[in-house]
């Protein structure tokens, strides 16, 4: 419906200014007020000053609705649309914007820190070679028609695939950052690598070389369960979590870094392995997936989303 033209007042003033309550005041508070929660109660008298009260409040509430503007005016009132559907703020800030992620920045609303996702959703026959590394016969990885990225190696124990999203360097210190993949082994889960995460050096896994923080299953290391491992340039710390791999099963893993090189691991949701203080480096550089067979067999590992970002004004 459109606007109506007129809004109304009641009761304006103090005091009334003539009849048998002159000088007394117009409004009174009935018992109970602002909840009055039975309202006038039938065969007792309707005291007028109450009733002015309630009036009174409904016509400053119409006449503030009744100034709400499309325009982006500064004052305070209700934001609307005109005719067309269309609106204007004269601003628009949030009441934390460390808490909230986002910024104005020109005209514009924005995130105010880094932000990648990546959902495969289509086939790709090839990545531009700058994003992988695999060793001896390794095919690439592809995108399959399924919508999940495949990691696969030969039967030749040692050899790898390696995907990373390169173009997306994030170098920052300090940095604290979220990272997300949905992932599953989808052959044995015997003699088998598996690593996904972030680091700053190509075709290596994660050694004390790297910076770098990532989810990890090395049967090779002795692991039975899914681990998190963190690498800081000079050692490599590890946390057990209490799930163990399980073939064709997905997994949703969220690692948090925390500016002081701290690191948690949740899986599906739940938190289930810690590293502490400086066991990341600054340095991350790019997000890597990695799957290396370490038996005369191939090994394959999918992963349905990655996802990055940056704390807020980290």
């Amino acid at each position: 419906m459109a606007k109506p033209g007129t809004a109304f007042t009641w009761a304006t003033d103090a005091d009334f200014g003539s009849g048998p309550a002159t000088g007394n005041p117009t409004k009174v508070n009935p018992p109970g007020w602002p909840n009055v929660t039975q309202g006038n109660v039938p065969d007792l008298t309707v005291v007028a000053e109450f009733q002015n009260t309630a009036l009174n409040h409904i016509g400053l509430w119409v006449g503030w609705a009744n100034e709400g503007s499309a325009a982006g005016a500064a004052d305070a009132h209700l934001v609307e649309t005109d005719a067309s559907g269309d609106t204007a703020v004269k601003d628009l800030s949030a009441v934390d914007v460390t808490a909230s992620g986002f910024a104005k920045v020109g005209t514009r609303l924005e995130e105010d820190h880094l932000h990648y996702r990546e959902e495969f959703l289509y086939p790709t026959p090839s990545f531009d070679p700058d994003f992988w590394s695999t060793t001896g016969a390794v095919q690439q990885p592809a995108v399959n028609i399924g919508g999940v990225v495949e990691l696969s190696t030969t039967s030749v124990s040692g050899e790898f695939a390696e995907l990373r999203a390169q173009a997306f360097a994030f170098v920052s210190q300090p940095l604290s950052y979220v990272v997300e993949f949905i992932a599953r082994i989808t052959t044995v889960v015997t003699d088998v690598q598996v690593e996904m995460g972030t680091k700053n050096v190509v075709a290596v896994d994660m050694q004390s070389t790297v910076d770098g923080v990532a989810v990890q299953f090395h049967t090779g290391l002795g692991q039975t369960e899914w681990n998190l491992a963190g690498a800081d340039g000079a050692v490599v710390v590890r946390d057990a979590s209490s799930i163990a791999p399980v073939q064709n099963t997905w997994y949703r893993f969220r690692v948090e870094v925390a500016t002081d090189g701290s690191a948690e691991m949740f899986i599906d949701g739940v938190s289930e392995a810690t590293i502490a203080a400086a066991s990341v480096g600054g340095n991350p550089g790019f997000l890597f997936m990695w799957c290396e067979t370490l038996t005369t067999a191939q090994r394959d590992l999918e992963v349905d989303r990655v996802e990055f970002w940056q704390a807020p004004n980290a």
